[in-house]
């Protein structure tokens, strides 16, 4: 095994791959790179997996010898980031060792690593008998991003199918959903496509490795199997296994538009520093980042508070349709993650009732839309004053 290559791309396809290595995993070849060179495509490929999810990333290489091998993935990445010459040379040396060396101006760099056999590299899942479907990859990618807020962080806070994002694609609209049954993130783009993506949950942690892969141009070849779903862009191609349960129906749980009792208009970056403001006094142990919202004609008020700690009390103009609204208890972490989503200039607040969910959407665009349920600020009140005895 004996190649030459471009040092810039190997990094580039090491800081891919490293996204899907797991070092804390009791197999240790999970914390290593499968690194296959093949003379006759001129290629080395370098691939990770924690079972669940992967990445195998394809560069242009100058082989003389073709070979596999498992490298560890912290010193390879390590070593590569080092280096500095354009190209770099990997070799074997002989059972179980691999040498990576450049030289520049006689100046010369040498790792010799120890590896493990590509025999006892998990065996990798194929794709080749499904059809796949082209998306956009700035949708997707945007997509992605804009609903990976409201994900399940762990199975240990909701069901593990909240952990993931639900794709879908019907009559020419891309939809994603993130949940963890306290807000929804739904974001949905308009595009061409043939085939059908139908109610296919991805691990969050693939997805968000694409994303960030993902350019402004080009497309995304999604192909979807029982158990697996792949993604195929540029020169590299992710896999994830399917998460399995029953994804909550966000169609029911969404407020039909044009009903709004109360509809708000407001600047973006005032609304955050004053959701900000308001968190810094929001620590009570029972209801941690609660803020309560009075919205008028006058504006928004942001009001919190905690026992031996202090209060905050925030206001901002704002344009509000349907007179003065009841005080809103809201989660003020959520709010701040679904502006923090939205770019731009000033958002839309849609409200029910004081007891209902509302939406944060961007002005004049229904493509992102965030529900975040209310705190029902009796039940606060109530355990705040058994909590004090």
């Amino acid at each position: 095994m004996k190649f030459e290559c471009s040092t810039k791309e190997l990094k580039a396809a090491l800081t891919v791959a490293s996204k899907h290595v797991n070092p804390k995993s009791p197999l240790p070849i999970l914390g290593h790179f499968l690194v296959a060179v093949d003379v006759e495509s001129q290629s080395v490929s370098v691939t990770a997996t924690d079972l669940d999810t992967g990445v195998t990333v394809t560069i242009d290489a100058d082989v003389a010898e073709s070979g596999s091998v498992t490298l560890p993935a912290k010193q390879l990445t390590a070593v590569v980031g080092l280096v500095s010459t354009k190209t770099l040379r990997v070799s074997r040396q002989g059972e179980g060792l691999m040498r990576v060396d450049t030289d520049d101006d006689g100046r010369t760099s040498q790792w010799d690593m120890q590896s493990l056999p590509a025999e006892e590299y998990p065996s990798l899942p194929g794709s080749e008998d499904l059809t796949p479907i082209t998306l956009p990859a700035a949708a997707l990618g945007n997509a992605i991003e804009e609903v990976s807020v409201a994900v399940a962080k762990s199975a240990e806070e909701s069901r593990a199918v909240m952990t993931g994002i639900q794709i879908t694609t019907a009559d020419g609209v891309l939809t994603l959903v993130g949940t963890d049954c306290r807000r929804i993130a739904v974001a949905q783009r308009p595009i061409e496509f043939k085939g059908e993506i139908t109610s296919t949950v991805i691990p969050l942690g693939a997805l968000m490795s694409l994303a960030k892969a993902l350019g402004s141009k080009g497309d995304v070849q999604v192909s979807i199997g029982r158990h697996m779903a792949f993604f195929q862009f540029g020169c590299a191609k992710w896999f994830a296994r399917m998460l399995e349960g029953r994804f909550p129906d966000w169609t029911k749980v969404m407020p039909v538009r044009d009903t709004w009792p109360w509809v708000v208009r407001v600047n973006r970056a005032h609304l955050i520093d004053a959701v900000r403001g308001g968190l810094a006094m929001a620590k009570e142990e029972k209801s941690p980042a609660l803020l309560v919202l009075n919205f008028s004609g006058e504006g928004i008020a942001i009001n919190s508070s905690t026992a031996n700690l202090g209060q905050a009390a925030m206001t901002l103009e704002a344009e509000c349709e349907g007179g003065d609204f009841p005080p809103y208890g809201i989660n003020g972490g959520y709010v701040l993650d679904a502006l923090m989503a939205i770019e731009t200039e000033s958002v839309i607040w849609e409200l029910q009732t004081d007891s209902t969910s509302s939406v944060l959407r961007p002005d004049d665009d229904i493509s992102f839309r965030y529900v975040v349920m209310p705190v029902k600020l009796r039940d606060v009140m109530a355990d705040l004053e058994n909590a004090r005895g």
